[in-house]
């Protein structure tokens, strides 16, 4: 990893990263500092072009003061609830062009310090309606460029109509719904 400042932030950026669901958590941060810096002061992580199918878990550990969040360009596949646990400082969730399919009921759970969220170009064929319920400081929602939603930048700041607009036009399908409960008895 490499630290350096991006806009406002100190920020880490993340080199040679693999994340894999059976290899995500996070147990150490190699890196070099800005002099009188250390991971404490991390603000910033970004990672993009990296191979990451799922979100590392961990990271509150090593970046106390974790404020933003990127993983961009990064094979992200699935966000999984308690991901971003341990993020208590977090306001910026960033997760776009990835293909993500899907954004459950319970992702921000917990993460109401959460004021822009970004899943531009990621796929999403589903969001559960409650999905942004957690997230009561939103101020900033990018959802452009998904299967199930696609809206211009000047429509996604319209809270109650996103909230509205997913919920008719995110849901699953009965059939979506039957092959993944068929899938899962495989």
């Amino acid at each position: 990893m490499m630290n350096t400042y991006l806009g406002r932030h100190y920020a880490c950026v993340a080199k040679n990263f693999r994340i894999l669901l059976d290899d995500r958590n996070v147990t150490e941060v190699i890196g070099v500092h800005t002099q009188g810096r250390s991971n404490d002061d991390v603000e910033e992580l970004f990672i993009k072009k990296q191979h990451c199918r799922y979100l590392p878990l961990n990271v509150g550990a090593h970046f106390k003061n974790l404020e933003v969040l990127y993983v961009m360009n990064s094979n992200l596949q699935q966000l999984i609830d308690g991901d971003l646990d341990g993020l208590t400082k977090l306001n910026n969730f960033d997760v776009s062009h990835n293909p993500i399919e899907q954004l459950g009921k319970n992702f921000f759970v917990g993460h109401s310090s959460i004021t822009v969220i970004s899943f531009y170009d990621c796929h999403l064929k589903h969001i559960d309606p409650q999905a942004l319920a957690p997230l009561t400081n939103l101020e900033e929602a990018h959802f452009q460029q998904n299967v199930c939603i696609d809206l211009k930048a000047d429509d996604d700041f319209l809270m109650p109509n996103l909230r509205r607009t997913i919920a008719n036009s995110c849901k699953e399908s009965e059939s979506e719904v039957l092959n993944r409960h068929d899938s899962k008895k495989l």
